[in-house]
């Protein structure tokens, strides 16, 4: 294999305008390739490919692309004040043309959202009822409670409540649908807020919250710095108020201008590390760009292959594979140090081929071993780190030697390299002392090793500014949870809606048994609104069985007489024969 590399140097050595053209024409090709990489900022990427799938389906949920905002006070009975605030707020967005391109604002819950909502629970009753409501339904229908009930309704229509209940009452005098509507409650129940003039305000009535939802394809640091900025300008002018924001966005987006940074740093000090080392071992600034143009090259090679063969790679990916420069540096430095040993190239060649390239491969196939894990970003780092150190290996042994220049006067290196070798050749397996430290060590490290802890919290993955923190301090305050307290979303996914909803019961089953057991104290469960075809045939045809035309006939002509003794306008019950 030496012979090889000394043929490649030989040839190279006496046709140096080739040489430069294939190293010209490397170094532009991949220089092209690596400025059109794709790099992916997605903390996510380091969940397996299962877990990615999910956070891909929560990327469509809109809940979870959304920013909240929180407008807070310390003061009591200061509703007004904070309405008023969020009013200015939302005129002072929606009056921004750039806002207006890039997200929607919703600072208060339209009627018409809640109208929508229970139109459905009343299209839909037949099939949302089981058969505990149709024990309720035979009580409820006898001649005695359906009097007893419209002389309920009439009281309520005629208090102080009655402007606000009375469309509910209207279309349902007998209450058929209203354990249903009681049951979006219960979904909601992990929360603490109530609605003044459609506006959420928490249960103390010391915050408002509202939302931003940003359109597809935004750009999203021009959107957050608008937020931030306008928030900033109100935060001035309101004494006693602050408003606060969160939202997933936001963390994306503080995220990987983090990762952007703690990359560009990690970088620069691997390189600024190197560089002092080598000025301290090497004379000459000609050997420190020898040192650093195998790493750059084989950084430019493995961008450029990754680009070839995925079209991007994670940003962290990039950044982590800064602690392989040490590895893709002493390449060059064993073949430049091993140099000043030699009295010609062909030797520092012939000793050095076999050890650098099987050094290599080992390392290579270390990383290479990543490729297999079920984590984007362990694949992303074992794919850069191979192919820059194959890239590096390249670099070394056939362009590497073209620049060395071999004087065999100066042998043995400057005193650090002389001072390393000094350290490096003492026998230390003859030091008793330095053997009983390390056998001890080892033992203690046996002994306690199973001691220590992981964080198990991906959730410290995360970088958030504290500005962001505080915002969901606020998201948390609208949440009835005690300190230690935390909510977990559950997903149910397949190819086919049947599948999602059965899998969907096996889940709430399990939550059901956690719950008896004090592992879970509450969760929302959605199943009697996700129901099978089947099931929904077989409720739709209890329904019909059960409304026989003497029975509906039966009901309407009990209600219209006790609508006409009641003192009720002729018609006030339509809806609900209808």
């Amino acid at each position: 294999m030496s012979n090889l590399f000394i043929k490649i140097h030989d040839y190279f050595s006496s046709h140096r305008l080739v040489m430069w053209s294939i190293l010209i024409v490397l170094i532009s090709v991949m220089t092209v390739g690596t400025v059109n990489i794709r790099y992916e900022e997605d903390i996510t990427n380091f969940f397996p490919e299962q877990k990615q799938d999910v956070s891909k389906i929560l990327e469509n949920l809109r809940f979870s692309n959304r920013f909240a905002l929180f407008i807070s006070t310390t003061e009591e009975g200061a509703e007004d004040d904070l309405i008023d605030c969020a009013e200015e707020l939302a005129h002072k967005f929606e009056s921004n043309s750039e806002f207006i391109a890039n997200a929607t604002l919703t600072n208060k819950i339209d009627d018409s959202l809640i109208d929508s909502v229970t139109n459905f629970i009343y299209a839909n009753l037949p099939l949302l009822l089981d058969d505990r409501d149709f024990e309720q339904l035979g009580s409820l229908i006898t001649p005695e409670g359906i009097k007893l009930k419209m002389a309920q309704n009439f009281n309520q229509l005629t208090s102080d409540m009655g402007g606000y209940i009375s469309d509910y009452i209207y279309r349902d005098p007998l209450n058929f649908g209203t354990s249903k509507l009681k049951g979006l409650e219960v979904m909601g129940s992990n929360f603490s807020y109530k609605m003044v003039d459609g506006y959420i305000l928490s249960s103390d009535n010391k915050t408002l919250m509202f939302y931003i939802d940003p359109i597809d394809n935004i750009d999203l640091p021009a959107l957050v710095k608008m937020i931030e900025s306008t928030l900033k300008e109100f935060n001035a002018t309101y004494q006693g108020i602050t408003i606060d924001y969160f939202g997933a966005p936001a963390v994306a987006h503080y995220n990987a201008k983090q990762i952007k940074i703690d990359s560009m740093i990690t970088l620069n000090l691997a390189i600024l590390i190197v560089v002092i080392f080598i000025l301290l071992a090497f004379k000459g600034r000609h050997n420190v760009a020898l040192l650093l143009a195998p790493v750059l090259f084989g950084m430019l090679f493995a961008l450029f292959v990754v680009y070839l063969i995925q079209g991007g790679i994670s940003l962290i990916a990039v950044g982590s594979g800064s602690i392989i420069f040490g590895l893709a540096f002493s390449y060059a430095i064993h073949l430049i140090s091993h140099a000043d040993h030699c009295d010609d190239i062909h030797t520092v060649i012939r000793e050095l081929v076999y050890p650098l390239t099987v050094g290599s491969i080992t390392t290579i196939g270390a990383f290479v071993g990543l490729l297999f894990t079920n984590s984007k970003l362990l694949q992303d780092f074992g794919l850069f780190s191979s192919l820059l150190l194959v890239g590096t290996t390249i670099f070394t042994l056939i362009f590497l030697p073209q620049f060395i220049r071999v004087d065999p006067d100066k042998k043995g290196g400057n005193r650090l390299l002389r001072w390393i070798d000094g350290i490096a050749g003492r026998s230390y397996e003859n030091n008793k002392i330095l053997v009983w430290i390390i056998l001890i060590f080892v033992s203690l490290s046996a002994v306690f090793f199973n001691d220590v802890k992981f964080d198990s919290n991906m959730m410290n993955l995360n970088y958030e500014p504290p500005h962001l923190q505080i915002g969901e301090d606020r998201l948390n305050s609208f949440s009835k949870r005690n300190s230690g307290e935390s909510n977990i979303l559950f997903l149910a996914t397949a190819h086919e809606s049947s599948e999602a909803i059965s899998a969907y019961k096996k889940l709430a089953s399990t939550l059901d048994s956690l719950r008896g057991r004090g592992c879970v104290i509450s969760y929302s469960d959605v199943n009697t609104y996700l129901l099978s075809d089947s099931v929904q045939q077989l409720r739709l045809d209890r329904w019909n069985d059960f409304w026989t035309s003497d029975r509906r006939e039966e009901v309407l002509s009990i209600v219209a007489q006790s609508e006409k003794e009641l003192g009720f306008y002729q018609g006030a019950f339509s809806k609900f024969s209808n």
